[in-house]
């Protein structure tokens, strides 16, 4: 009778084996996500699952083709300014938040280049602040690079060039190994990616809520990896994490106003647009 049951049992661990793939074995890219194609060459997929990391997350990804869609940047270099209002002063079809700022004095914290001129140049006060940087060429085409050795001022023939950080994705491999509150706790999180088959992805995690708990570091690095990027850069996170779509506003949930709704979009002082080609 024990063996009976004792291969019964090993029977249904089988089959949970078998359709768990609902849960540990499957990726991020395998999982049912809603997906709309809003415009040439810009898809939005989005999802609310419970399935990985044990814990509740609500994402937004922008899927951008740059032979469709040009790139270039806002800021300001004291008064903050919403993602959705820096996309409303020029015709953008798209706008994610940029890198960390000031938030009592506004300004970036780190280095920042809009049109050809500094924005600013102070050293951040944290290594993994600027250690990679999105940098925009003249006919809006947009570069994920690693610092170089001689400092961002060696990029100053782009016309715009935002720095952030970690740098969490380079040649597939994950390549943040730092642990500290920032790395390790969950937080609202916005990231920057570039895909196997060239496209740029945008993402933006929402957090701080009990129906999205928001991400680590080595979570938004796996996620970006399981999605095919090669290369992906933390962008500022917390509160000021916002993906607005022209015709649609605010999409993802951002955590200012601590409630689960597009209301809570904090004033920054940089975003990366998105327009049409």
């Amino acid at each position: 009778m024990g063996f009976k049951v004792f291969g019964t049992l090993l029977l249904f661990l089988s089959l949970i084996k078998v359709s768990g793939q609902s849960t540990a074995d499957t990726t991020w890219a395998e999982l049912s996500w809603s997906t709309y194609d809003m415009h040439p060459g810009v898809q939005i997929r989005t999802i609310q699952t419970d399935v990985r990391y044990h814990s509740r997350q609500s994402i937004q990804l922008l899927i951008l083709d740059p032979a469709k869609v040009a790139f270039d940047l806002g800021s300001s270099d004291s008064v903050l300014v919403t993602t959705s209002e820096f996309a409303k002063r020029q015709e953008t079809i798209a706008a994610i938040n940029g890198g960390f700022f000031d938030t009592k004095k506004g300004g970036a914290v780190a280095f920042i280049q809009d049109n050809y001129r500094v924005i600013n140049d102070l050293p951040s006060h944290e290594k993994y602040i600027d250690e990679a940087g999105i940098l925009i060429d003249t006919a809006g085409y947009l570069t994920i690079a690693g610092k170089p050795c001689m400092g961002w001022f060696s990029q100053s023939s782009y016309p715009d060039v935002l720095t952030s950080g970690p740098y969490i994705v380079s040649n597939r491999d994950m390549i943040d190994e730092r642990h500290d509150p920032f790395h390790d706790n969950r937080h609202p999180r916005s990231a920057i990616g570039r895909t196997l088959d060239e496209k740029i992805l945008l993402a933006v995690v929402d957090g701080r809520s009990a129906e999205a708990q928001g991400m680590t570091i080595p979570e938004l690095s796996n996620l970006l990896l399981e999605l095919g990027c090669y290369q992906a850069l933390n962008l500022d996170g917390g509160g000021s994490s916002t993906l607005w779509i022209k015709g649609m506003g605010v999409i993802n949930h951002p955590s200012d106003n601590r409630q689960f709704d597009a209301g809570g979009e904090r004033p920054v002082a940089n975003c990366l647009l998105i327009l049409s080609r």
